[in-house]
């Protein structure tokens, strides 16, 4: 996990950095923000290790839509410099069966270390 584990998430610079701007957002604390993203970068490596990929939690839900939106980290620093591929986010499309096979495959996926922050 070394690579992604490293990713440097927060752009040092930046008047608010990603950390910051989370944790304002989700309202949470700087120590929860910190578990979460950590959390998000091992889910993330599951979803590269498995083929049929995995379903994160809401946590890491949030952590992934926000980085989404920093487009230039998200696509070239970490899923072409660190990651070595892309990693597409694909959204439920609604309705009871397909929240089902969401809650279906969460379950089934390998439960990262702090899943449960």
């Amino acid at each position: 996990m070394g690579k992604i584990e490293q990713f440097p998430i927060d752009d040092v610079p930046a008047t608010l950095p990603f950390s910051t701007r989370l944790a304002k957002e989700q309202r949470w604390t700087k120590k929860f923000t910190q578990r979460a993203i950590l959390e998000y970068k091992r889910f993330i490596l599951i979803c590269c290790v498995l083929d049929e990929g995995a379903s994160p939690s809401k946590i890491v839900d949030e952590v992934w839509h926000l980085h989404l939106t920093y487009t230039h980290s998200y696509r070239e620093a970490f899923c072409r410099c660190t990651l070595g591929k892309e990693l597409h986010h694909i959204p439920s499309s609604g309705g009871n069966e397909e929240d089902s096979r969401h809650m279906k495959w969460y379950q089934e996926s390998p439960e990262p270390p702090c899943r449960k922050i």
